[in-house]
């Protein structure tokens, strides 16, 4: 007589209750686990991996009871949901972790192919590629936050541990410190892996000194709530990896967060009062920074510096700017915009000496190179007619402008800094080359600016590679090595564009270093068959205008 079997004896039967204890491998599987160590039993019986007894964590609906835990990954409103807890719960830990998990855990990534890319050596990649760079990254204190309501750092006790369900594949146990509730509710940790690669990397690309960085005391602070400069923040970091890393899915993150960048700032310039706050503004002046870390540049040249000029013209302009971060804001904007004016032929859109003051801060004795360079761009369009001025007032302009740059000297205390000193004359000669070429329309081979050209290239190679004023030697590196005709000089120029690349992982320095040979091609097919008189005419900017093409000269 055929019996029924009971399904709990059948073959196959449905898993048993789960257990709560043992390894992670018996958890799973819902096996009692005899918890031996290091290994379990079971585990070696049949011959698994055990993946031990380690603290793993998980995000878990508080609200619903443990019975009625959905087993599926949390959507994506889990860290709003982290939030909520949070508030009914001050006690309850956010999110902020070191990313040593993410080198360890991670097969060593092949780094790109980008020409001159180097593997080896003091770049960023060494710094950013591996464990040992990983662990040597400290967050600083300029975004140490203590939690909401409370006087003094939590306690040893008050540290949680935390696992995505989307990712339990790779085991990460890293210990969770008390921040602000927006913080769970703004960044996921991808998010904040990339924010802390802008604190730690991006921002040290961006300051022209390692102590007191600007970027990091006033731009990270702002980046912590959700908005525009968080996104065009996370947008750069992922550009920057993207450029260092072979990592295919950090160019698709930077494209994401540019789309929201913009997608907020459009809703922030409507505000009447947000599109005056100093964060809109450095997203702005973000978005402008951020075509040096893309390869591909879609924008107009000027786009975000004339939205810029509009925001500092509505706050009353830049004598009403006095407070610290708009100050830096300033002279960050005036920098970007004589740069500009430079490499577009045309006017500064702010030419005014006591917006300029704010430029000393970020680049030193070289500012006041900056404010003579601004007075030739101010001088081109007089000479080709698109701005009214008499001959007198031209001639007038050209001697002022001549006699500032030959009775320039280092300030003796900045003379003490070779670095300094030698980035000061590099500044000088550049500019000399460029008022030559705006007042007489001359260039190389003419004796007078080689002789600049000389200067600057000579000045440009005491600096090493690795000092951070080397941020600012695009634009004397690009005007000497352009002029340059010695095959030495014009190999050198190549050969720092590439060290400066390998250090620095930024796209715009091979599309400038390109647009330099272009501009060789164009001079030397302008000046053959013994024709100097012609080359001596066609100026740099001018040959890459013929071809359509412009740069960047930051």
């Amino acid at each position: 007589m055929a019996t029924r079997i009971s399904s709990n004896n059948a073959i196959g039967r449905g898993k048993g209750k789960r257990c709560r204890s043992g390894c992670w491998t018996c958890r799973e599987a819902g096996y009692k686990c005899d918890e031996a160590k290091p290994f379990c039993g079971r585990c070696v019986r049949l011959k698994r991996s055990c993946q031990g007894y380690g603290l793993r964590l998980k995000w878990r609906h508080h609200k619903e009871s443990r019975s009625k835990i959905d087993p599926r990954p949390p959507p994506n409103h889990a860290f709003h949901d982290a939030q909520l807890s949070a508030e009914n719960n001050p006690t309850q830990s956010i999110i902020a972790s070191s990313y040593t998990d993410f080198a360890t855990s991670s097969p060593s990534l092949p780094f790109a192919t980008s020409p001159g890319l180097s593997t080896s050596g003091n770049s960023v990649i060494d710094s950013i590629a591996t464990p040992t760079g990983f662990r040597s990254c400290e967050l600083p204190s300029t975004i140490g936050i203590l939690p909401l309501g409370e006087n003094s750092p939590p306690s040893s006790g008050s540290e949680t541990f935390f696992q995505p369900d989307t990712y339990p594949e790779k085991e990460q146990s890293c210990a969770v410190q008390l921040e602000p509730t927006f913080w769970a509710s703004y960044l996921c940790l991808d998010d904040y892996r990339l924010l802390h690669h802008f604190n730690t990397v991006v921002s040290t690309l961006l300051s022209v000194t390692s102590n007191g960085n600007p970027f990091q005391k006033h731009f990270v602070s702002m980046a912590l709530q959700k908005g525009p400069l968080q996104s065009v923040i996370l947008s750069v970091a992922a550009s920057h990896l993207s450029a260092v890393l072979l990592q295919k899915d950090t160019r698709v993150v930077s494209d994401k967060h540019h789309r929201f960048a913009i997608q907020s700032l459009s809703s922030a310039l409507v505000d009447p009062v947000e599109r005056l706050s100093d964060t809109t503004l450095a997203a702005i002046l973000m978005l402008q920074i951020r075509r040096q870390f893309v390869d591909q540049v879609v924008e107009a040249d000027d786009c975000h510096l004339s939205a810029a000029r509009e925001l500092i013209q509505l706050r009353g302009g830049p004598s009403a700017m006095s407070a610290s971060c708009s100050k830096f804001l300033l002279g960050l904007f005036n920098y970007h915009d004589i740069l500009g004016s430079i490499a577009h032929s045309r006017a500064p859109f702010i030419f005014k000496q006591h917006g300029y003051d704010t430029i000393a801060s970020l680049l030193g004795e070289a500012s006041s190179i900056l404010h003579i360079a601004s007075g030739i761009s101010v001088l081109q369009p007089m000479k080709n007619g698109t701005m009214k001025a008499s001959e007198a007032d031209i001639q007038s302009l050209v001697q002022t402008l001549e006699l500032q740059l030959e009775t320039w000297r280092v300030p003796a205390e900045a003379a003490e800094d070779a670095d300094v000193a030698n980035t000061a004359a590099a500044y000088q000669a550049a500019a000399s080359i460029y008022l030559f070429r705006v007042a007489y329309n001359i260039g190389a081979p003419h004796p007078r600016t080689l002789h600049r050209v000389h200067i600057c290239l000579d000045a440009l190679s005491k600096v090493p590679v690795t000092s951070p004023l080397v941020s600012m030697h695009v634009w004397p590196l690009f005007t000497g090595g352009c002029e340059a005709v010695d095959p030495q000089d014009r190999q050198f120029a190549i050969h720092r564009f590439d060290e400066m690349y390998n250090h620095r992982g930024m796209y715009s320095l091979i599309r400038v270093r390109e647009a330099m040979e272009t501009v060789w091609k164009c001079k030397d097919l302008e000046g053959g068959d013994n024709r100097p008189d012609l080359m001596i005419k066609l100026g740099c900017l001018e040959a890459l205008g013929y071809l359509g093409l412009s740069v960047d000269l930051v």
